[in-house]
């Protein structure tokens, strides 16, 4: 129920922000630098023409270890199945595929952010020789993940440098088992949570959909891996508090008082503009005693008998706890922010590897409906990329990843969570030995110091 209740109140919060009409999209092949990596994608409102638009330009038919992810839009929820039946079928080959029904697609170098607008992309490349991956899934019924302390895990993880992991969940799955799974291992885990379109299934690996309940993924653990970053989409409103009083889902005092007459107090000492905000996009942040940053949560009611304040997460007495209002400038700030790390981390890796594409998770609630224009998030991935590779993701019901970034050498990559009104940007970088020797040739792949500042 809590997992359902959060979906729910973050999609219905998003729909009202995509008012405004979506223009129509053919197949766009990226043309970057690294021939390997492909992104497509297409708005044709037949789901039939939409497939075939996908593979206009793909060469599918050679032997190579190829994988690839196909985000679909809600719109097409009736067709999942038939949609991953035919994109395998096209794929041919050594190719595996990962897909997922979602709140709107990025690919081809546009954001298609409206859930309930045809759309679809494909983010498709060859794999090194060297690399060790493997796809796995779950269902909470018919086939549960092992506990987060099994052995399993550290199996399927490996014990490699740059071990990673891209997940794709519904609502309604065990996720948090195979978060705690993974992390325990100390893989960079990123991913996001289907947008479901009524009781059908939202995920599927290779040419099979699996039933409500379900997981899929994929763990990279050698030849390829993952560096993340995640851009918050919030800002803090009034101070910050220790939870006093809790139950398991609602807060109850917080710094010793009722928690909605802590509420009450900080709107009426909050400036007008802030006021506003709080009126229509207040959310709250929790953060465990030793962690300096919050994760964003939905607030999904109140409970006036007990003057508590009904949230979308678990919460224990001791953790951390601040309001958050959604914020354009905070977004745009943190986004910016977050990608100069990144640059600047890369600068000083010793071992960076060679992007050759990007994913990118962003929240239902971002696009036009925060930013009031599409490709904000998506431009600064690509800049992040500096041409190296296509970008290709989806719009998400929840986003997966790191607190800040992951996957840099000086970064420490334990912990992946569940986050709201993010953005989570991955680099898929290879790391085998041909991709070193490039860089070695090359003396460098990274922008240089002026640029990486921006």
């Amino acid at each position: 129920m809590r997992r359902l209740l959060l979906v729910l109140a973050t999609f219905a919060y998003a729909l009202a922000f995509h008012a405004s009409p979506m223009p129509r999209y053919r197949t766009c092949l990226t043309n970057h630098a690294h021939e390997s990596w492909h992104s497509q994608v297409s708005s044709d409102p037949s789901a039939v023409d939409a497939v075939e638009e996908l593979f206009e330009g793909l060469v599918v038919d050679d032997d190579r270890p190829k994988l690839t992810f196909l985000f679909v839009s809600q719109a097409h929820g009736k067709e999942f199945e038939s949609i991953v039946q035919s994109v395998y079928a096209k794929l041919k080959g050594n190719s595996r595929l990962i897909s997922i029904l979602s709140g709107g697609v990025v690919g081809g170098n546009v954001e298609l952010d409206e859930p309930t607008k045809p759309s679809m992309s494909l983010l498709t490349g060859v794999l090194p020789e060297q690399t060790d991956f493997e796809l796995f899934y779950f269902n909470e019924l018919t086939k549960a993940p092992p506990d987060p302390q099994s052995p399993y895990w550290k199996t399927l993880v490996g014990n490699q440098e740059h071990r990673s992991s891209i997940v794709f969940v519904d609502p309604w799955s065990p996720f948090e088992t195979i978060l705690e799974g993974l992390s325990n291992n100390k893989a960079v885990v990123v991913g996001g949570i289907s947008v479901p379109s009524g009781v059908g299934p939202t995920v599927g690996i290779d040419g099979k959909v699996l039933p409500q309940g379900s997981i899929v993924g994929v763990c990279f653990r050698s030849g390829i891996g993952l560096q993340a970053i995640v851009a918050q989409g919030c800002t803090t409103v009034g101070p910050s508090y220790t939870v006093t009083a809790c139950e398991p889902h609602c807060i109850l005092e917080l710094d010793g008082k009722p928690a909605l007459a802590v509420l009450e107090e900080m709107a009426n000492s909050a400036s007008e503009e802030e006021q506003k905000k709080i009126s229509s996009s207040l959310v709250c942040g929790i953060a465990s005693p030793d962690q300096e940053d919050y994760l964003v949560r939905q607030i999904i009611g109140f409970v006036p008998n007990k003057n508590g304040i009904a949230i979308g997460d678990s919460v224990k007495v001791g953790d951390k706890f601040q309001f958050h209002v959604r914020d354009r400038t905070a977004a745009q700030s943190d986004l910016s922010l977050m990608m100069k790390r990144a640059k600047t981390e890369r600068l000083f890796d010793e071992n960076i590897g060679k992007p050759v594409a990007a994913l990118q998770i962003s929240c239902v609630a971002r696009g036009r409906g925060l930013f009031g224009t599409s490709n904000v998030d998506l431009e600064s991935i690509q800049g992040l990329l500096d041409g190296r590779g296509p970008v290709g993701g989806c719009f998400a019901n929840g986003e997966i990843g790191p607190v800040g970034i992951a996957g840099f050498s000086s970064t420490n990559d334990e912990g992946a969570y569940l986050h709201g009104f993010t953005t989570v940007a991955a680099l898929i970088c290879d790391y085998s030995d041909v991709a070193k020797d490039a860089v070695d040739d090359k003396g460098t792949t990274v922008d240089e110091p002026a640029d990486a500042w921006g």
